[in-house]
């Protein structure tokens, strides 16, 4: 509880940086902070889902607390009123969560963990949420093989005709010699392929010399 004369003050958070949104997903909006104001000595509190909390500053209690990836989270109450929110790095300057963790005067008890804690801190301000990282590396990895043909010899990447997982990483070298060892029906079939005039298109494969209706193919040369 605060019992010291508090001027007014209003923060308002900045959206999280893409890297961070990574790092702290899934934190939900209600555990994000929106605004933080006294005026009057009342205390208003808004989080990103809308929540808003009030309260005479005199009669909120605080808590400050870690959670098991070391974030930093203030709990705020006022008989059956609650509310709580993360401490993001970047959302407020660090004066700014100085001034609020200040001025809502969180038990000592509560703190002193966060001072232990506080090595521990990576550059985000939190260990990295390693289990989220990997669902949203596996989900690109998805997009991409379902979407896209990946040339590795030439770290060329082009879009699938449809989503597919058939031919998701194409060796151009392999890609001729099955068409130039063919028959004539082959060729012709692959050659109106969708990977055939996006291999020629961009370079990948060029004519040597003609056949009958098909034609001999390689890769340039020096590839």
């Amino acid at each position: 509880m605060s019992t010291l004369p508090v001027e007014n003050m209003l923060f308002k958070t900045r959206e999280a940086s893409s890297l961070q949104k990574l790092y702290y997903w899934p934190i939900p909006p209600s555990w994000l902070l929106d605004e933080f104001r006294i005026e009057g000595g009342k205390l208003t509190v808004v989080r990103k889902n809308g929540d808003r909390f009030e309260a005479q500053l005199t009669d909120v209690e605080a808590t400050l607390a870690v959670d098991g990836f070391d974030r930093r989270e203030i709990n705020i109450r006022c008989g059956e009123k609650r509310t709580r929110f993360k401490k993001i790095p970047g959302m407020l300057s660090n004066e700014e969560w100085n001034a609020i963790i200040a001025v809502l005067s969180p038990f000592e008890a509560q703190k002193s963990q966060i001072v232990a804690a506080e090595p521990q801190r990576r550059i985000l301000g939190m260990r990295p949420n390693f289990a989220a990282v990997v669902a949203v590396l596996a989900a690109a990895a998805f997009v991409l093989c379902l979407f896209f043909h990946i040339v590795p010899d030439s770290l060329t990447v082009f879009p699938k005709e449809h989503p597919t997982f058939a031919d998701t990483f194409i060796d151009v070298t392999d890609y001729v010699k099955r068409y130039n060892d063919a028959d004539l029906i082959t060729k012709i079939s692959m050659k109106q392929s969708y990977i055939f005039r996006k291999l020629e298109e961009k370079g990948l494969i060029v004519k040597e010399h003609d056949e009958p209706m098909a034609g001999f193919w390689s890769t340039p040369r020096g590839s």
